[in-house]
């Protein structure tokens, strides 16, 4: 009978303590593990990943961490998942989290699994109408999982606040041919003052077909592409016809019968970069009336030396008052 005592005492006692290795940073006793060497193991870990993180060396000091081994309560023994999480929280200086990257640079992170996607999600929403087809990011975005800064660790505010802001990079734009310092400012929501202030090297009045002027200093963090399916009413041109007239010089031309335009009903796929028009697919397009030829005369009568050319242009522009 005593042995059986023993016996059962003994497995009791083995079901309920084990030995194992508690981890003691900077004098505060954290989990514990299996073994010793499992706990050496997430330490180095911790070490390597902290180091990889912040782009610099860290390694433990003697006097930072310590290991005490015995016997333990089976259920005061953790993974080692558990130890890395209390660790890196006593540390304080890394961080599980969610990192929101653009083109490979590092905007901030949250602790809040899926609160990045519902940032841009509500960022696209903010773009979508009846007609839209799809809304996408032009830039290369992702979110990782993993360790980051503390440091990077925002609250969501700040990271939209970001996104909805600029950063140093020039927006340019190449001249074609009929452009003019004017017109290219206005298209552009500028004045030909604040486009010169942006090109000082530039002679406003020598623009040459390829020259490329800055259009700003700072782009936007993102760059958001809408596709919209657009149905209008769109004009058909007219073509115009000739017949000679020989009582006219030649050169000379005149309207015998105006043409008129035709109407088309459009439906057609239009692309915006930031509100701006990229491109227009049209997808069908139905005729509702035909075009009108215009008929002119051309004269074909030889012009005498004498016979004046060309036309006149009022002078200038605005209010005349005298």
């Amino acid at each position: 009978g005593g042995a059986a005592l023993v016996i059962a005492a003994t497995a009791v006692f083995v079901s309920r303590y084990t030995f194992g290795t508690t981890v003691i940073y900077e004098g505060q006793a954290l989990d514990t593990v299996a073994s010793e060497l499992e706990a050496k193991r997430v330490t180095a870990s911790i070490a390597d990943i902290t180091s990889e993180t912040l782009g610099k060396t860290f390694t433990f000091s003697d006097s930072s961490i310590q290991y005490t081994s015995g016997l333990v309560e089976r259920s005061a023994v953790v993974d080692r998942a558990e130890l890395e999480e209390e660790l890196t929280d006593e540390m304080g200086l890394v961080t599980q989290g969610y990192s929101l990257y653009i083109n490979d640079e590092l905007i901030g992170s949250t602790q809040y699994e899926g609160a990045l996607e519902g940032l841009l999600d509500q960022l696209k929403e903010s773009y979508i109408s009846e007609d839209t087809l799809t809304v996408d990011f032009v830039e290369d975005v992702r979110i990782a999982k993993g360790y980051v800064p503390t440091e990077s660790i925002m609250n969501l505010g700040q990271i939209a606040e970001i996104l909805n802001s600029t950063k140093e990079g020039e927006v340019t734009y190449t001249v074609v041919k009929g452009d003019t310092w004017s017109g290219i400012a206005n298209s552009h929501g500028m004045t030909t003052k604040e486009l010169l202030a942006i090109n000082p090297d530039f002679d406003i009045n020598r623009l040459q077909i390829g020259d490329e002027l800055t259009l700003s200093n700072a782009v936007p963090y993102l760059t958001v592409k809408v596709t919209e399916r657009q149905n209008y009413v769109e004009d058909v041109n007219y073509d115009v016809n000739y017949v000679s007239d020989s009582s006219m010089y030649q050169g000379d031309e005149r309207v015998i019968s105006k043409g008129s335009f035709g109407k088309a009903d459009i439906v057609a796929d239009v692309t915006y970069i930031n509100g701006a028009e990229v491109n227009r697919d049209v997808v069908a397009a139905v005729t509702l009336s035909q075009p009108t030829p215009e008929l002119q005369a051309r004269g074909t009568k030889e012009r005498p030396s004498w016979a004046a050319t060309g036309s006149l242009r009022w002078p200038c522009s605005g209010i005349i008052t005298s």
